[in-house]
């Protein structure tokens, strides 16, 4: 069986965002002094960290960064190479519905 290039490349960019996504995390976990590791659960990835302590303001960081950090790649993909890739924005924004549901929330208080 022959995969086609596209599906290849297709996987390989929705894979890199999901990691680049928890790099924004744990990144923004370390520039606020802060430990923070990923771990593999539930057939995903997901951040072990504590947010014990932590102020609304750093928490709007942390969520929206892994957010930005993810969605980067997408743009790029879609405008550089072939707007199919706009279509992950779809379920890029499934999969990062808690990080947004997390920021409104941190934004009403």
């Amino acid at each position: 069986m022959i995969v086609p290039t596209n599906l290849i490349l297709c996987m390989v960019c929705f894979v890199s965002v999901i990691v680049l996504h928890e790099i924004g995390h744990v990144d923004a976990f370390r520039r606020l002094g802060r430990k923070s590791k990923i771990v593999s659960c539930k057939g995903g990835l997901e951040i072990k960290a504590d947010y014990k302590g932590l102020k609304n303001d750093q928490l709007l960081i942390i969520y929206l960064e892994g957010v930005i950090a993810g969605a980067v790649p997408i743009v790029g993909f879609a405008f550089f190479v072939t707007p199919v890739f706009i279509l992950f924005a779809i379920p890029y924004a499934m999969m990062s519905r808690h990080d947004i549901k997390q920021i409104i929330r941190v934004n009403k208080q």
